[in-house]
């Protein structure tokens, strides 16, 4: 059994954390990370979401299956797509979501990667869902407002990924991993547009199993063990791991039919919240139940600062009133 289950994610947080420029941004930066370990929610961002409906609306156009969220409007002469997205409404250029659809066409979207690794500190699981993976290629979709060459040099992504994928033996060889590029810039009528780039690296495998081994004994997992305290979720510590999500787990090549799947939406899970610092609190067995019967939950937040509040959950979102409104 695996001691730790980290995904690249967490190494490229840690990466951030540790190149801030003063004590404020590195404090700032590691209760970031603090809370992605404890699988804090967090409201959505803008850039993260757009990112996140540009994958939603490729891996439709190169399953050829639409999705209640996505749209298509047709201008004559050109398209855009409508994606919403965790809140958001946002519009692609035709010719870019359609360029991009052509470039990953015939790979497997949103296959479940895993493998362990030995380190000095004990067995780690590495895993996580790849963009696209087309035989012994990773492509890794990302959306930016501003692209320079080199921008990804530093994610852990083009390591961890192509270790799985050899190491999980879904194949005997790697040949290339790529960063697909799509910078996007909204013009005055909202429609995002602009150019796509590349960005690609082909370690060893040997190159990407000495670089993570180093990294999690130098610097990573010393810092889980300093932190498990305030580490309040148990998944990074090997416990009740699995994965869970919208791509696909495989142990053998995939077929047409299982590449053609619908897309599904990932359905949110209930927010609940601490009524006195209103930080996130994870939904354990009975609080969606107690919040659905108009019941209030005892219990301490996940900061652990207010053991006695009680927990209870937003019709939307957090009011910056503060005021409270139960699910109706």
């Amino acid at each position: 059994m695996s001691k730790y289950a980290i995904y690249p994610s967490l190494l490229d947080a840690y990466t951030w954390m540790q190149g801030a420029e003063d004590g404020e941004a590195y404090a700032q930066r590691k209760q970031e990370l603090i809370d992605k370990l404890c699988r804090i929610p967090q409201p959505p961002a803008y850039a993260a979401s757009r990112g996140t409906a540009l994958n939603n609306l490729v891996d439709a156009l190169i399953a050829k299956q639409g999705a209640e969220n996505i749209g298509v409007v047709d201008c004559g002469d050109s398209h855009f797509y409508t994606v919403k997205q965790d809140g958001f409404d946002f519009a692609y250029d035709g010719a870019l979501a359609d360029k991009v659809a052509d470039i990953v066409k015939g790979s497997v979207a949103q296959p479940f990667l895993s493998a362990e690794i030995e380190t000095d500190h004990g067995t780690v699981r590495l895993y996580g869902y790849a963009d696209y993976v087309n035989g012994a290629e990773v492509i890794d979709l990302k959306s930016t407002s501003t692209y320079t060459v080199g921008k990804y040099r530093e994610h852990w992504q083009h390591y961890v990924y192509p270790y799985c994928l050899v190491r999980g033996g879904l194949t005997e060889d790697f040949h290339n991993f790529t960063y697909l590029v799509a910078e996007l810039n909204a013009g005055r009528d909202g429609l995002l547009k602009g150019n796509i780039y590349t960005e690609s690296y082909n370690p060893t495998i040997e190159e990407c199993e000495r670089t993570i081994r180093q990294f999690l004994d130098s610097q990573f997992l010393p810092f889980l063990e300093d932190n498990r305290a305030a580490i309040t979720d148990g998944k990074v510590f090997g416990r009740e791991h699995n994965h869970r999500g919208r791509g696909l787990s495989f142990s053998a090549p995939l077929t047409t039919n299982q590449m053609r799947k619908p897309i599904k939406p990932p359905q949110p899970k209930p927010r609940v919240y601490c009524s006195e610092c209103r930080h996130f609190r994870r939904d354990t067995e009975g609080i969606s139940r107690r919040l659905e019967t108009g019941e209030y939950f005892m219990g301490e937040c996940l900061k652990g600062l207010h053991p006695d509040s009680p927990i209870k959950q937003f019709a939307d979102k957090p009011r910056e009133c503060g005021e409270y409104q139960k699910l109706q």
